[in-house]
């Protein structure tokens, strides 16, 4: 991701931020293994960090493009991205006192997140043209069923029933829809790739998440030893921490493919600009200009 010659400054600064946001999300992940910070404000905050530094490179898309046309898309974006930031401050327990509150705090932002995402794909879908009906209600159907799956399987187990597990349907089937949108993009043009694959591992994320918060039956570090038979220390240590960040190994890649998505965003609208431009139809010739000497000259 070097920047090349003739770049905005906040356009050069983007690569900088993937390098910063891959540190502290991967490298936060590695250093809490080790016991001298195997300690949860030192990993919240580098997960924190890693999320803050999306939001910055979201917004440095839209400031550095240097094509109208592709701002508005590239804002929607970058605003789901600072709701969901907002999202991870709230799960965090940094924007609420009570678990109940940072819980439908998260809910509430993340939501709001998605509706900017999927608008950013109403408009890619109509600029770009993309009206396969079988690709793009496919899409959402596909991921609206694995959302609703998802959630009986994950959720509903879990009683007594509360608000809280109903509240988790919509909210799934929302960020189904989300899902749907962007590799129902992703299907009719391979330029959304990013955004589609991102659109997905989010949901995956949120399952995840789900599984960590209503099914404490099962551990998610133990199941991984028992599968790969690794159950000494070392292993049991290992998957702990994976079972830890579990939920962060899908949702920070996701948000990182759906905001770094807008590389190829711009490059689609750079190439939608020369096909417009070639397409135009010529000028006419000097012959087709000259009046005929029988037509009357005003």
């Amino acid at each position: 991701m070097s920047a090349a010659k003739g770049q905005t400054v906040p356009m050069r600064v983007i690569p900088q931020l993937w390098i910063f946001w891959f540190g502290l999300l991967f490298g936060g992940m590695v250093m809490a293994g080790f016991q001298q910070f195997d300690k949860g404000p030192f990993l919240k905050a580098t997960h924190l960090a890693s999320s803050l530094a999306l939001v910055l490179a979201g917004f440095c898309f839209v400031s550095g493009a240097d094509d109208r046309r592709v701002k508005w898309p590239l804002f929607l974006i970058a605003v789901g991205m600072f709701w969901g930031f907002l999202g991870d401050l709230s799960n965090a327990g940094v924007l609420f006192g009570s678990d109940e509150l940072s819980l439908m705090g998260g809910i509430i932002t993340f939501a709001i997140g998605h509706v900017f995402y999927m608008s950013a794909c109403l408009i890619l879908k109509s600029r770009f043209s993309l009206h396969n009906a079988a690709a793009w209600w496919g899409s959402i159907l596909v991921w609206q069923i694995i959302s609703i799956v998802g959630w009986a399987v994950v959720v509903l187990p879990n009683t007594p029933h509360t608000f809280n597990h109903w509240a988790a349907l919509p909210y799934s089937m929302l960020l189904g829809g989300t899902a749907g949108m962007t590799c129902g993009l992703a299907l009719q043009d391979k330029r959304f790739f990013l955004l589609g694959l991102g659109g997905a591992l989010f949901l995956a994320s949120d399952l995840v998440l789900a599984l960590q918060m209503f099914r404490h039956d099962l551990n998610i570090g133990e199941i991984l030893a028992k599968t790969f038979h690794w159950q000494d220390e070392t292993g049991n240590h290992f998957f702990r921490q994976v079972s830890r960040n579990a939920c962060w190994l899908l949702y920070g890649p996701a948000q990182m493919l759906i905001v770094y998505s807008s590389y190829q965003i711009i490059a689609a609208y750079r190439s939608l600009g020369s096909e417009s431009l070639s397409m135009m139809p010529a000028s006419r010739s000097a012959e087709e200009r000259i009046p005929r000497a029988e037509e009357p000259v005003a």
